[in-house]
């Protein structure tokens, strides 16, 4: 194991003394969870212990526990064979219908779907079987049928009007786009009318965490703003974003040109600097010629995107005027 960095070694070192500890595996996993440590031989016989021991645990529904079907064959078919077992025994456990289909997303994603709408049909009424058939649906008709329907059973997914944005405007459904982009406006205005300019308040992280409770003095006020600030930066990128793509939609340029720069006028959010926000509309607004607008909206973008990407997008951009 001399090949492995310090963090990932002193880990291998507790699991050594407590092998069953879920704490434990879930950190090691987690250190393994990089470009070059990711399809590690030591990472896929942790994997085998961790979805035998807590096939329920949050951990076991996210990329850490991905295993490379091509490099490691033998052990992708061990990790499969526990998942069945998983679910012949708790066909009516949600997190285990969810773990098989995060185990096969990026395998065969068909057979991810097959999982929860064998889930949905026997428990149509559980609002996260439905966002998760969105998620790993391909079909953008079907995939906004699903998040809507999850919508309408009350889902507390907190990304899920953005996704049915999204959706609706991958599926040409320029309506659904327009009431959803409106909705998530709204989510802004109560925000701003409760938090007033608090809201564009440009620190992230500790930085803000430290000014807001400087400014309240109340931890859960504080925690309540700067949620409040994130979800409103997130809100407001894709409800402009929407509009703007219905606005193209109608022909109508100009307004479509407001919804891309009102769109980069966002505070940074977690989603959106991990994300990065939509350059989809702006694509769009490229073929029309709105370059110079376009440039404005990469300008905002700086604010919520690491330099090297927000240059790589305006590359792309300017790739596409000669397309």
């Amino acid at each position: 194991m001399e090949d492995l960095p310090t963090n990932i070694l002193t880990f291998e070192e507790k699991i050594k003394r407590e092998p069953d500890s879920e704490d434990i595996l879930g950190q090691l996993l987690m250190a393994y969870a990089t470009p070059d440590f990711h399809s590690h031989r030591n990472k896929v016989k942790h994997i085998l212990t961790y979805i035998t021991l807590y096939p329920t645990h949050a951990s076991s529904r996210c990329p850490w526990v991905y295993i490379n079907h091509e490099k490691f064959p033998k052990e992708f078919k061990q990790v499969e064979n526990i998942w069945k077992q998983h679910l012949t025994a708790q066909p009516n456990n949600l997190k285990i219908v969810q773990g098989v289909a995060n185990f096969y997303s990026t395998f065969a994603p068909i057979l991810s779907t097959n999982a929860l709408q064998n889930f949905a049909n026997n428990n149509p009424t559980e609002p996260d079987v439905w966002v998760d058939l969105g998620r790993y649906t391909l079909d953008a008709k079907e995939r906004l049928n699903y998040y809507l329907k999850a919508k309408e059973l009350g889902a507390k997914q907190p990304n899920l009007l953005v996704w049915i944005s999204i959706s609706a405007i991958d599926a040409k459904k320029f309506s659904i786009a327009e009431n959803v982009g409106n909705e998530l406006l709204a989510i802004v205005e109560a925000a701003r009318a409760k938090h007033g300019e608090k809201l564009d308040w440009p620190e992230t992280g500790k930085e803000l965490f430290d000014k807001a409770l400087k400014a309240i003095g109340d931890r859960a006020k504080t925690r309540d703003l700067t949620k409040a600030i994130s979800t409103s930066a997130y809100s407001k990128h894709y409800g402009h974003t929407a509009l703007g793509h219905v606005a193209l939609h109608n022909k109508n340029l100009k307004q479509a040109i407001f919804h891309l720069l009102e769109s980069g006028k966002v505070v940074s959010d977690c989603r959106l600097s991990s994300y990065g926000p939509s350059f989809l509309l702006a694509e769009d607004l490229c073929r029309q010629g709105a370059w110079d607008d376009v440039a404005i909206y990469i300008k905002y973008c700086k604010n919520i995107l690491e330099k090297p990407r927000s240059r790589s997008m305006a590359s792309a951009s300017r790739a596409t005027s000669n397309a």
